[in-house]
C-alpha cells in the first residue's frame, strides 16, 4: 500500500513539476510600432530592449522596415527600452507579462529629436570636400558659397583638375575628350550641346562631383582623360523636406531653384527645378596675315555678341523597396532652353601698310530653341543580406532637340548687301541597356561581369535662303543647304576579378566592345561606315603601406570616337571667311593610359600625389588651312601618335577653421603626324594650378577663395597664352540655420580672358576674346520640413547602377 500511495505522490508530483515548468516556459508576444515624432513617421532599425526584474534575463531585438518590433516574453514584469541613434532613449517600466494574457500590444511608441546628439553627430560626420575611392576622387559640392546660383559649368569650375574654357568646353588633365555622366550613365550630348546642357543644371541639383581617370572594365572605354561624373541631388531622410533658392547678379543674371523630398520606410522620391536667365556681352578680335602667291593682306575682325539664355530645368528620383532585398528607381531630367545671340561683326581688309581696302559689316540675329529629356529605370536585386551577391538591370533613354534659327545681314557700306537666313534643326537621342552581375567569392574574392547596348542616332539638318533683290523674293540657296544623319551602335561585354591577398589587393579585367557607325550626307549622297571590335583591358594594383597610407598602380586602354561635327563634310558658314567642317574618314584615337598613385591622409588632411603617362595612337588634331581666296577652313585629321606624362599632386591642410587644397598638374605633351602631306610636330611643357582656401568665421559665416592659373600651351598650329582669375564667396546662415545668403564675386581683377596665336603654310594670325566674367551675384535660400538626418541605413547604390559609390570591392 505504501508503494503505492509513494507511487501516486510521485505522479502527482511530476505532472505539477511538469505544469509549472510548461506556465513559466510560456511566452507571450510584446509588439509594437516605433515613430519619429516630429516627421510623423515610421522608424526602422531602431533598438528595443526589454530586461526582466530581479533576473539577468535580457531580450533584444530591431524594427523593421515599417518600424514595427515584437518581442517574445515568459511572465514577469519587464522594463522596456526603445533608443536610436539621435534620439531620445524611450522607458517603459513595469510591464506586467501574465500566463494568460495572449499578445500584448505597445502601440505606437515616439521617438524625440535628441538636439545634443544630433549636433554632436553633425560636427562629427561633417562631410570633407574630397576623399579618395578605388578608382576615383570625390568631390563634395553641395556647401560650395561660390557656386551657388550657378550651373554646373561653375561648378566644375571649382573642380581640382578640371579646366574651363570661354566657352564651356571642359578638359580634365588639359584633354579635352573626357566623358559627362549623370548620376552614373553617359549623356547623350556632345560639342555645342553638351555645353549648352550643362549650363542648363543649377548648381543647386548638384550633390557631388566624381573625376574618374583610370575606369576599370566595368565601365564604357569611350573617353581618353576618363570620366566626370555629375550626382545629382536626392534624398535618403525621413518625412519631407524642401528648399527654394532665388538670386540675382550684376549685367541682368537671374535665378531660381526649388526642391522637394519625402521619404518612408519603402519610398523615397526627390524633384528639383531651376530657373535660369542670365545675359552676357563678349567680344573678340581677330588679325590675320594672308600670305598668298598673288598678294599679302590683313584680315581683321571685330565682333560683339549680347547673349541671353532663358532656361527651366528638372529632375527627380524615385526609389521603392519591394521587399528589403530589391528595389526598383525611377529618375528623369528634363530642360527647355532659348538663346538669343544677336552679333555684330566688323571685317577690315588692309594691306600690309595698314591701309584699309574695303570694309563692311556682317549683323546676325540668332535664337536657338532646345529640349532635352532623360528617363531611367533600374531593378537592383540582393541576393543575400550583406547586398555583396547582386543582380542589376537599368534601361535609360535621353535626347535632345533645337532649332536655331539665324539671320544675316551683311552690308559692304552701300557697294553690295546680302540678306540670309538658315534653320538648323537637331535631334539626338541615346536608348541604353545594361545588366551587371556581382558574385563574392570566400569573403576575398569578388566576380563581376556585365553586357550594355547603347544606340546614339543624330540628325543635323541645315537650310539657308537668301534674298533675291531683283524679285523681292528670298532662293533657296543650294550650296549651303544639307542634310546629315550620323548613327553609333555600341555593343559591349566585360568581366572583372578581384583578389584580396595578404600584403596588396588586385582587379583586372577586360571589356570588348563592338562599335557599328554610319554617315549619310543627303546632299551629294556622301556615304560612309565603320564596323570594328576592340579589347580594352584594366588592371589595379594597391597597397596599404599602413593606416591611412596607400599606393596603387594602374593601367587600361581606352578609345575616342570621333564626334558628329568632326565628321560632318559639310561646312559651317555663319562667319563667311572662317569655314569649318568635318573628316568623314576620320579614325577613333585608341589610348593606354599608365597611373602611380600615392595617397595618405591624416586627421582630415591629405596629400595625393600621381604620375601618369597616355599614349594616344592616332590623335585627333584641328588644323586650318588658307585657300587662294584668303577663306580659312578649319578641319580635322589624325597625326601619328600624342604622348603625354604628367605630374599631379593635390594638397589639404585644415589648420582650425581655415582649410586650403591645393591642385598642379605638371605634364609635358609631344604630337608627330603629318598635315596636309607636311610633316608636323610640337612639344608641349605646360602647368596648371588651382589654390582653394575657406575659412570658417563663426558657426554660421564661411568665406571662400578660388584661383586658377593655366600656362602657355603649344600645338601644332601655334600657342595658347596663359590665363589667370581669382573668385572669392561668402556665406551665411540666417533663420536658425534654415536660411543661407550667398555672395559671389568671380573674376575680381577681369583677368579672364583667352587668346591663341596661330600660323600655317600661307597665313599667321592671332586672336583675343573677352567677355564678362566680373560677375557680383546675390543668392538667398530656405529650407523647410524636417532638417535631422534620420537617414535610412540602406547603402548608397553605386556608380554603375545609376547612382555612384566604388567598386564592390574596397580598394
Amino acid at each position: 500500500m505504501k508503494s503505492k500511495h509513494l507511487l501516486k505522490f510521485t505522479l502527482t508530483l511530476s505532472v505539477f513539476t511538469l505544469l509549472s515548468s510548461l506556465l513559466s516556459a510560456q511566452t507571450v508576444k510584446v509588439y509594437g510600432y516605433v515613430w519619429d515624432q516630429k516627421a510623423g513617421m515610421e522608424l526602422p532599425y531602431a533598438t528595443i530592449s526589454a530586461s526582466k526584474h530581479g533576473t539577468n534575463d535580457f531580450v533584444g531585438v530591431v524594427t523593421d522596415i515599417n518600424g514595427f518590433f515584437s518581442l517574445q516574453l515568459s511572465q514577469g514584469t519587464y522594463k522596456i527600452s526603445v533608443s536610436f541613434l539621435g534620439y531620445q532613449t524611450y522607458i517603459k517600466d513595469n510591464v506586467k507579462v501574465l500566463h494568460n494574457d495572449t499578445n500584448i500590444s505597445l502601440g505606437k511608441i515616439f521617438l524625440k529629436s535628441d538636439a545634443k546628439v544630433l549636433d554632436g553627430a553633425k560636427v562629427e560626420g561633417e562631410k570633407e570636400t574630397m576623399k579618395l575611392d578605388v578608382d576615383r576622387k570625390v568631390f563634395e559640392v553641395q556647401d560650395n558659397p561660390m557656386t551657388t546660383g550657378g550651373t554646373a559649368v561653375d561648378v566644375l569650375n571649382q573642380i581640382p583638375t578640371v579646366d574651363v574654357d570661354m566657352n564651356g568646353n571642359i578638359s580634365l588633365r588639359g584633354s579635352s575628350d573626357v566623358q559627362i555622366y549623370i548620376n552614373g550613365k553617359p549623356t547623350s550630348f556632345g560639342g555645342a550641346d553638351k555645353q549648352s546642357f550643362l549650363q542648363q543644371i543649377p548648381a543647386a541639383n548638384i550633390e557631388r562631383i566624381e573625376l574618374i581617370n583610370n575606369p576599370s572594365a566595368k565601365y564604357d572605354a569611350e573617353g581618353t582623360a576618363g570620366i566626370i561624373n555629375i550626382i545629382l541631388k536626392s534624398s535618403n531622410k525621413i518625412g519631407w523636406n524642401a528648399s527654394v533658392t532665388a538670386g540675382y547678379g550684376t549685367f541682368d543674371r537671374y535665378n531660381g531653384s526649388a526642391s522637394f523630398s519625402y521619404g518612408n520606410n519603402k519610398l523615397k522620391f526627390s524633384t528639383t527645378y531651376g530657373y535660369r536667365n542670365h545675359h552676357s556681352v563678349s567680344k573678340g578680335t581677330t588679325q590675320r596675315l594672308n600670305l598668298l602667291e598673288d598678294t599679302t593682306y590683313f584680315l581683321l575682325q571685330n565682333s560683339e555678341t549680347n547673349r541671353g539664355n532663358l532656361s527651366n530645368t528638372w529632375n527627380g528620383n524615385l526609389d521603392y523597396e519591394i521587399t528589403p532585398k530589391t528595389t526598383l528607381s525611377f529618375n528623369w531630367l528634363g530642360s527647355l532652353s532659348t538663346n538669343r545671340n544677336p552679333e555684330t561683326v566688323f571685317y577690315s581688309f588692309e594691306d600690309p601698310d595698314f591701309v584699309p581696302l574695303y570694309e563692311y559689316y556682317r549683323n546676325g540675329a540668332d535664337k536657338r530653341n532646345s529640349s532635352n529629356g532623360e528617363l531611367g529605370f533600374s531593378f537592383n536585386h540582393h541576393f543575400d543580406k550583406e547586398k555583396k551577391h547582386n543582380l542589376l538591370f537599368l534601361a535609360n533613354i535621353s535626347s535632345s532637340k533645337s532649332e536655331n534659327n539665324s539671320q544675316y545681314n551683311q552690308d559692304e557700306l552701300g557697294l553690295y548687301k546680302q540678306l540670309q537666313n538658315t534653320k538648323t534643326n537637331t535631334d539626338n537621342i541615346l536608348p541604353l541597356a545594361q545588366l551587371d552581375y556581382v558574385l563574392p567569392i570566400g569573403g576575398k574574392s569578388v566576380f563581376e561581369s556585365g553586357i550594355k547596348f547603347t544606340m546614339r542616332k543624330i540628325g543635323n539638318d541645315f537650310y539657308a535662303d537668301t534674298m533675291n533683290f531683283d524679285s523681292h523674293n528670298y532662293d533657296v540657296d543650294r550650296s549651303l543647304t544639307n542634310n546629315f544623319i550620323y548613327s553609333e551602335v555600341i555593343n559591349a561585354a566585360y568581366v572583372n576579378y578581384s583578389q584580396e591577398f595578404k600584403w596588396f589587393k588586385v582587379k583586372a579585367g577586360v571589356r570588348a566592345e563592338q562599335s557599328i557607325i554610319n554617315g549619310d550626307q543627303k546632299v551629294g549622297n556622301l556615304t560612309f561606315s565603320r564596323n570594328y571590335i576592340n579589347l580594352f583591358p584594366s588592371v589595379f594594383w594597391t597597397k596599404e603601406i599602413s593606416k591611412g597610407q596607400d599606393f596603387q598602380l594602374s593601367y587600361s586602354r581606352r578609345i575616342q570616337r570621333p564626334w558628329i561635327s568632326s565628321l560632318n563634310p559639310f561646312a559651317e558658314q555663319t562667319d563667311p571667311y572662317n569655314l569649318r567642317k568635318g573628316n568623314p574618314y576620320l579614325n577613333p584615337e585608341l589610348i593606354d593610359a599608365y597611373e602611380a598613385t600615392y595617397f595618405v591622409s591624416k586627421k582630415g588632411d591629405f596629400i595625393s600625389g600621381t604620375i601618369y603617362y597616355r599614349q594616344v595612337n592616332g590623335e585627333f588634331q584641328r588644323y586650318r588651312i588658307v585657300d587662294e581666296n584668303g577663306i580659312a577652313t578649319m578641319t580635322f585629321t589624325n597625326l601619328d601618335v600624342a604622348r603625354n606624362i604628367g605630374l599631379e599632386g593635390i594638397f589639404r591642410k585644415k589648420i582650425r577653421n581655415l582649410s586650403t587644397t591645393l591642385n598642379f598638374n605638371l605634364f609635358r605633351e609631344q604630337v608627330s603626324g603629318n598635315l596636309t602631306n607636311i610633316a608636323a610636330s610640337a612639344t608641349n611643357y605646360s602647368w596648371f594650378g588651382k589654390l582653394l582656401a575657406s575659412y570658417k568665421v563663426n558657426k554660421s559665416i564661411d568665406v571662400q577663395a578660388s584661383y586658377f592659373y593655366r600656362g602657355k600651351v603649344t600645338y601644332v598650329q601655334g600657342t595658347m597664352n596663359p590665363m589667370h582669375s581669382l573668385d572669392l564667396g561668402f556665406k551665411m546662415e540666417v533663420f536658425d540655420k534654415r536660411g543661407s545668403i550667398a555672395i559671389n564675386l568671380t573674376d575680381v581683377f577681369n583677368t579672364r580672358e583667352f587668346s591663341i596665336v596661330s600660323n600655317g603654310v600661307n597665313f599667321e594670325s592671332e586672336s583675343t576674346w573677352k567677355w564678362q566674367s566680373r560677375v557680383l551675384t546675390l543668392n538667398f535660400t530656405y529650407k523647410f520640413g524636417s532638417l535631422n538626418d534620420n537617414i535610412d541605413k540602406k547603402p548608397k547604390r553605386r556608380m554603375d547602377d545609376g547612382g555612384s559609390g566604388g567598386d564592390e570591392m574596397d580598394f
